[in-house]
C-alpha cells in the first residue's frame, strides 16, 4: 500500500500487529504496550514483528514475561515515533498527517516504498514467513489440550515445507502427523478443520467438509482475502468472536452474504455466548459449526487475566 498510515494510539495489548503495519505512531503518554497471548501458552507469532520493533533481548524479556512497555519506553526503542499528553493526541496525529499531505505524494509514495524495501533486504518479510508456522502449531496445541486428537493432517502451498513442518510438529505434540498434497485430502475425514492461511481466494469448499465437523476460520482478518467458498458459509452454524466485526471484516461471511446466500442473523451467536451456555453451539451430530475468528483483544485480555488470577490464588 503506498498510502502512508498513520493511528494515534490510545492504549495497545493484544494488538500490536495492527499498529506495527502503520508506517508512523503517534502514542497518549499513558500508552501501554504489551504482548498478554502469552499467558494463554499461545505467542503471538501472526505477525512476528517483535525483535524488529523491541530489539531481539527486549522482545525475548516481553514476550517470556508478558509484561509491558510504556509509551516512553516503545519511544525509545524506536517503535513509537512520538509521545504526547492524551488531550493533545487527536491534533498532533493531525497536525502531522498535515505535514506528510502538504508533500509531494509521488515522493512519499517512492520514500516508502524505498524503507520498506530495505526492510525486505534485511530480511524482515522472510522473517514473518519463516515463524508463522509457530502460529499453526499454537492452535494445534491449544485444541490437543482440550480434544483427545488422534492425528493431525496438514496441507500447505509448498509440499517440501508442509512436510518438514509435518516432521517438526509431530515431535512437539507427540501425535501422528502427515503432509498431504490437496486440500480436499486433508479434510476429507476431519473432525476439525482449521484455515490458518493467506489465502485471497477460497481454498477449501464446503463439498470436501464432512457432516458433524467443526471449523476454525482463523486465516483472514479483514474484508478482502476469503479461506473458505460461500457453500461452507451457508451450511455451517456460524459463529463469531464479535459480530459486529463479523457483519464488518468477516470476508468469508461477506462474500455470502453479497451473493444474496444469507443474511446478518445467520451469525447465530458469539462464542462468548456458547461459552456462557446462553446458545446452544451445535444441535446435532451431522451439523457443521464453523467460528470466524477476525481477532478482539477483549477475548485475549480477559483470558490472560482469568489464567493469572488462578495462578495468584494457586488453582489448577
Amino acid at each position: 500500500m503506498d498510502a502512508v498510515i498513520l493511528p494515534s494510539v490510545l492504549d495497545v495489548a493484544a494488538g500490536l500487529m495492527l499498529c506495527w503495519p502503520c508506517d508512523l505512531i503517534v502514542a497518549a503518554d499513558n500508552a501501554q504496550f504489551s504482548d498478554p497471548v502469552m499467558l494463554m501458552g499461545m505467542p503471538g507469532i501472526e505477525f512476528f514483528a517483535h525483535p524488529w520493533e523491541f530489539g531481539p533481548r527486549r522482545a525475548k524479556q516481553l514476550l517470556f514475561t508478558a509484561s509491558s512497555l510504556t509509551a516512553e519506553e516503545a519511544k525509545t526503542c524506536g517503535m513509537v515515533n512520538e509521545v504526547v499528553p492524551l488531550e493533545d493526541l487527536t491534533s498532533r496525529t493531525m497536525e502531522l498527517a498535515a505535514r506528510i499531505a502538504s508533500m509531494d505524494p509521488w515522493a512519499v509514495r517512492l520514500a516508502k516504498r524505498s524503507v520498506n524495501r530495505a526492510m525486505d533486504t534485511m530480511g524482515f518479510s522472510n522473517s514473518i514467513a519463516t515463524n508463522f508456522d509457530v502460529h499453526h502449531l499454537g492452535h494445534a496445541r491449544a485444541i490437543a489440550k482440550v480434544r483427545p486428537l488422534r492425528s493431525i493432517t496438514l496441507w500447505g502451498r509448498s509440499p517440501e515445507r508442509a512436510a518438514a513442518f509435518a516432521q517438526r510438529m509431530e515431535a512437539e505434540l507427540s501425535l501422528p502427523i502427515r503432509a498431504v498434497g490437496e486440500v480436499e485430502a486433508a479434510v476429507a475425514e476431519a473432525d476439525i478443520v482449521c484455515t490458518v492461511t493467506a489465502a485471497r481466494e477460497p481454498i477449501l469448499e464446503g463439498a470436501w467438509v464432512k457432516p458433524g465437523a467443526h471449523l476454525n476460520l482463523v486465516g483472514s482478518s479483514h474484508a478482502v482475502p476469503v479461506e473458505v467458498d460461500s457453500d461452507l458459509v451457508v451450511r455451517s452454524r456460524f459463529v463469531a468472536d464479535s459480530r459486529e466485526g463479523v457483519l464488518a471484516q468477516g470476508a468469508e461471511f461477506l462474500r455470502a452474504k453479497e451473493a444474496g446466500l444469507i443474511g446478518d442473523d445467520h451469525i447465530v451467536a458469539e462464542i462468548g455466548q456458547v461459552l456462557a451456555g446462553d446458545v446452544v453451539g451445535r444441535q446435532s451430530d451431522d451439523e457443521i459449526t464453523a467460528y470466524k475468528s477476525l481477532g478482539h483483544v477483549v477475548q485475549d485480555l480477559a483470558s490472560a487475566w482469568a489464567l493469572y488470577a488462578r495462578a495468584e490464588t494457586g488453582s489448577q
